[in-house]
């Protein structure tokens, strides 16, 4: 399931502040904790393209 990765790419990832120096996820989007309220309707609105396009 996880041998072939190359179709996924992570869109947000968050509490990025307690991640270790040397990782990425390449994520579009990285939040220190939770991204705020007033950036939830962009964010869905954004995924929502990417994933029909």
């Amino acid at each position: 399931m996880f041998a072939d990765h190359g179709w996924f790419e992570p869109f947000i990832e968050t509490y990025v502040c307690r991640k270790f120096p040397w990782t990425s996820t390449g994520a579009v989007h990285s939040f220190d904790e939770f991204p705020p309220l007033e950036a939830y309707e962009g964010l869905t609105r954004e995924y929502s393209h990417r994933i029909r396009t």
